[in-house]
């Protein structure tokens, strides 16, 4: 089962993560991580790993081929301009990758009673590609019709983390911003670009025809509570669409 994380910065997506992870591994559910799987892909990609290249020249030619793969790609449309913004060229290269590692696990065998935790996967990474061109380019150069076929081809499991954007603000205030957010734009207005293309991502979930299965949590709640929340979602996760 493939699952990954969309919401908010500071949403509380890596906290959710890795209480779900800890009860699966209690619970004697196989877990690969997206970092595993990123590492099995390079050895992949890279043969010359095998023979005693470096892990950052095997790293160096992998995000190469990712950043060749994003400005042939009709889910990312990168422009050689485009790599000059590291958060561009970043979200684009997360973007190629998480529809890689799908995939990858797609095409396994022997997979059951495993977990594949994509963290922030095609989804996030999608609007992270769309909230840096309109902040850094000035641009809207959305491709929802592509992001809507993935969500009806793709059978997998979205854990969507509803949360207010004065929350997530004062949550970012009191933990921190990330260090790679260009330092000239302000959190508020970081957090309002993600809100609005996640309106839009959350309406697409609505589609009954999608394969997507979809859970909505309430990320309001207090972080002592997300084991309790972790615990019914793996309940939840051989159900049907839940919302």
């Amino acid at each position: 089962m493939i699952i990954e994380y969309v919401g908010l910065p500071g949403s509380g997506k890596s906290t959710l993560r890795a209480a779900l992870m800890s009860l699966m591994d209690v619970e004697g559910t196989s877990t690969y991580t997206r970092e595993d799987l990123q590492q099995q892909m390079i050895s992949k990609l890279v043969p010359l790993s095998r023979q005693g290249i470096t892990r950052r020249v095997s790293t160096a030619i992998y995000k190469a081929n990712l950043t060749y793969r994003a400005l042939t790609s009709e889910s990312t449309q990168l422009k050689f301009s485009e790599l000059a913004h590291p958060h561009i060229a970043r979200a684009a290269r997360r973007l190629i990758e998480s529809q890689m590692l799908h995939k990858e696990v797609t095409n396994l065998t022997e997979t059951q009673n495993v977990l594949f935790d994509m963290d922030e996967g095609i989804c996030q990474n999608f609007i992270s590609l769309n909230v840096w061109r309109r902040l850094i380019k000035k641009q809207e150069r959305r491709n929802y019709e592509w992001l809507n076929r993935h969500l009806e081809e793709s059978n997998h499991v979205l854990i969507f983390l509803s949360l207010s954007n004065v929350t997530a603000v004062e949550r970012l205030d009191h933990r921190g911003r990330p260090q790679e957010w260009p330092s000239d734009i302000p959190n508020e207005e970081i957090l309002k670009a993600y809100e609005e293309e996640l309106a839009i991502v959350n309406s697409l979930l609505k589609n009954e025809k999608l394969a997507v299965r979809t859970h909505e949590i309430d990320a309001s709640i207090p972080e002592t509570e997300w084991v309790q929340v972790a615990k019914t979602i793996a309940k939840g996760l051989g159900s049907g669409r839940q919302q």
